[in-house]
């Protein structure tokens, strides 16, 4: 079988076939170090959830011919626009799947290597904000917010705001803000359509940003406010974007000027006029047409406080909204791999603080092994370890106020075994309130050791140095926050 026909292979085949076309055996870890650097020159893809922080192995999956991933990616994008009602968005059921259009000559040769390769593309989509998940009537969903079709009468009445030209990657310079957007906690209501989304302000009001690409690598966003939004929700909207807009555009390409409609006819008022208007302190603008009456806001001000501290709050909650998707997706493909990537071992009584512990490390993409969300009731713990030990690369032996339970000695006995004998990390963690000097069992006291002590503290290195730990990578002087996005790269994903 051709490399075309089957452009995913595991390491273990690729090498068989190199040695068998070479006609000389070739150490295995010469063959991945090789690899690893044609990988560097995006010759290839490793796409696989392989063992924690560690380098690839023989079940590594690698993507021979890295141009399927655009061709996936684009399929998807074409299917959410293709929807009957345009809402840019597919059934996740769908994209896991495949059931969308694509070419067989352009689809993997089997539905599991088409998995692996959903998996990443969509994780890339959601990554670089392109795409966002959603729970629609009960059905997951995953959304292409610049692929809408539906569209919005623009700009409407008792509407005032400002455009910006710009230069640069027009579609993804839009399609990225307005997922970026969609994350902000202040709004209640968001809503896509063809080059446009509609904001409604939990204060009250509707903010509106609609594209106009000119086709030459320039662009305009034009951003309009219904009467009712707050001023510092205006400014800080405006903020935002204009970042936005300076980071992602050409340099120095960004040009701002007053955008103002008449809300009776909808006739556009002069940049000029606006400002001349403004300069004479005026309230009003007055439409030459129909005589209606506009109100006047000085939308191009200099930045309040309050402005400034909304539009910081949308930058982290584009962060965090962005790193919890990515998250949810990631570990739903290890779901689906049925991997985990760390043995949570706890005394039942100290169960709270470890359940905490693992409901953050879930949202920075690391699926913990926990009896109470993965052990089935009535059912023996020993058979269930005994079937998830050989998914689990790594443990953590959690000690704190209430000492190692009865039984959890037992476990990490059984567990330990497993693990010396597959070369496997055991991480010692001591949790708050711990005794000041815990009475560790021996086959722990020589094993580095995370104190969590302090681990909810704004300063705390504690839960970046348990993530490292269970990555297996060091963590550095004073290691910084982890997320979804940094886990994923760690173990293999590009």
């Amino acid at each position: 079988m051709s490399e075309a026909s089957q452009p995913l292979l595991t390491i273990a085949d690729l090498h068989h076939r190199f040695e068998t076309d070479y006609g000389q055996p070739v150490p295995l870890e010469k063959f991945i170090a090789y690899l690893q650097r044609l990988q560097d020159t995006d010759a290839v893809d490793v796409l696989a959830f392989h063992s924690v922080g560690q380098e690839p192995k023989p079940e590594t999956l690698v993507l021979l011919d890295p141009t399927r991933v655009d061709a996936y990616a684009s399929a998807l994008l074409v299917a959410a626009k293709d929807e009957p009602d345009g809402p840019g968005h597919l059934a996740e059921s769908r994209v896991r799947n495949g059931d969308f259009n694509l070419p067989d000559s352009e689809r993997l040769g089997d539905k599991q290597s088409e998995r692996h390769l959903l998996w990443f593309v969509v994780e890339s989509l959601l990554s670089r904000d392109l795409a966002l998940r959603e729970t629609i009537k009960g059905e997951d969903y995953v959304v292409f917010p610049a692929q809408c079709t539906r569209e919005l009468k623009f700009p409407g009445k008792g509407v005032l705001g400002v455009a910006y030209d710009f230069a640069g990657p027009v579609k993804s310079i839009y399609a990225t803000l307005i997922a970026q957007l969609a994350h902000f906690e202040g709004f209640s209501k968001r809503e896509f359509f063809q080059d446009a989304a509609a904001y409604r302000a939990k204060a009250g009001g509707r903010c509106l940003v609609r594209l106009t690409d000119h086709g030459n690598g320039t662009g305009e966003l034009e951003v309009s406010f219904k009467e009712g939004t707050p001023p510092a929700v205006r400014q800080g909207f405006l903020e935002f974007m204009s970042k936005h807009l300076k980071s992602r555009g050409k340099p120095d390409s960004v040009k701002t000027r007053h955008a103002y409609h008449c809300p009776e006819c909808s006739y556009s008022f002069e940049d000029r006029v606006v400002k001349l208007r403004l300069e004479s302190r005026k309230k009003k603008l007055l439409c030459p047409v129909c005589e209606a009456k506009t109100p006047l806001v000085n939308l191009l001000a200099v930045p309040t406080l309050a402005s400034t501290a909304i539009a910081d709050r949308m930058d982290a909650n584009a962060k965090a909204g962005r790193q919890r998707i990515t998250a949810e997706w990631v570990i739903k493909a290890k779901v689906a791999e049925g991997k985990y990537d760390v043995f949570l071992s706890h005394n039942s009584k100290d169960k709270a603080a470890v359940e905490e512990i693992a409901r953050q490390l879930k949202r920075v993409g690391i699926r913990p092994w926990l009896d109470k969300w993965d052990l089935e009731p009535g059912k023996s713990w020993v058979a269930a370890l005994q079937k998830a030990i050989p998914n689990i690369d790594c443990a953590a032996v959690f000690y704190g106020p209430a000492g190692i339970g009865p039984w959890e000695q037992e476990e990490m006995e059984a567990f330990l075994v497993e693990f010396v004998s597959r070369g496997c990390s055991v991480l010692p963690v001591i949790l708050p309130d711990a005794p000041k000097e815990p009475d560790l069992p021996v086959f722990l006291k020589t094993k580095t050791w995370v104190n969590m002590r302090d681990w909810k503290e704004p300063d705390s290195d504690a839960f970046p140095r348990l993530v490292c730990g269970i990555l297996g990578i060091p963590p550095g002087d004073s290691p910084k926050g982890v997320n979804a996005r940094h886990v994923w790269e760690c173990q293999g994903g590009r």
